[in-house]
């Protein structure tokens, strides 16, 4: 069986190319991605708000301008609003950018590479980034989808410019190759919560579609994300009933009940701790924001 963390048709249609570019990429509304990986460089330039990505165990909400980064090897998918999504998207291999060079910028695509160093997700407000992404997309538009060297130049403009304000070490890295081989144990288990964050699911239960015991299980499973599968599934309910909070007038019991949560007490108390506020505070911030 192959799970949506394999993610090989990507590195096939990719092939010996350096990117590959799809300006104003459009998925159809209300549609999402399953989790997935990669070991690209991914980099997506939001035109519209309201599309959720999740990028390790983070999540995130799309704003107009805002650039994402998700970094080789990343465990990411993404959720697209009704009103539809609309992004400038790249993939970039960086092993094709680096050089055989001992300079600065080929040694941190290669510790990027390597999994020693990692761009910040969220890149919000840096009009130098923008403007590359857009010359990339532009040329690739006017010159009949070539990869000139119009485009290859700005892409290592790009490079640079996220080399010198985005790029953080890693307290305890993860081996490029243990990081691959972790995703791929374990995709069936990000499957099995991405599909039924709205059902009952143990820890048992987790271990077992990957074929673990649940001790083994849980302790790749922290090596991995850093969290506990009880904690990163919370995570991931949280997030999908912050979306309903913003697009649905649901009432508290239903919300959480769609979100996996028998208890509405204890949906409140998770809520909280994740947010900062109550799910009725959430939804009223949020109304106030779009008046």
């Amino acid at each position: 069986m192959e799970y949506p963390f394999s993610h090989q048709q990507l590195s096939e249609e990719l092939g010996d190319r350096a990117l590959m570019i799809c300006p104003h990429k459009q998925p159809r509304p209300g549609s999402g991605t399953a989790a997935l990986w990669h070991e690209e460089l991914e980099i997506k330039y939001y035109f519209n708000a309201g599309s959720i990505l999740m990028i390790g165990n983070h999540y995130y909400e799309t704003f107009p301008g805002d650039v994402f980064i998700i970094n080789p090897c990343e465990p990411h998918s993404s959720e697209n609003p009704d009103t539809g999504a609309d992004y400038h998207y790249l993939i970039i291999n960086l092993r094709a950018f680096c050089n055989d060079a001992n300079d600065d910028a080929s040694d941190a695509l290669r510790s990027i590479c390597s999994g020693q160093q990692v761009f910040n997700h969220l890149i919000r407000g840096d009009k130098i980034v923008r403007d590359e992404i857009e010359a990339i997309c532009l040329q690739f538009i006017n010159n009949g989808e070539q990869y000139d060297l119009y485009i290859l130049g700005h892409v290592y403009l790009l490079l640079d410019r996220l080399i010198k304000t985005s790029l953080v070490r890693l307290n305890e890295p993860v081996r490029y190759e243990r990081g691959i081989s972790l995703i791929q144990k374990l995709a069936p288990a990000f499957a099995l919560m991405q599909n039924n964050y709205d059902s009952l699911i143990s820890d048992d239960a987790l271990a077992q579609s990957c074929g673990f015991s649940k001790k083994y299980f849980c302790r790749i499973f922290k090596e991995l994300t850093g969290t506990t599968p009880v904690a990163y599934l919370n995570h991931l309910r949280i997030e999908k009933a912050a979306i309903l909070l913003k697009t649905t007038d649901w009432p508290m019991p239903k919300i959480a009940g769609k979100c996996g949560f028998d208890d509405s007490s204890y949906f409140g108390r998770v809520f909280r701790s994740q947010k900062n506020c109550t799910p009725l505070q959430f939804r009223k911030q949020t109304l106030l924001q779009t008046e």
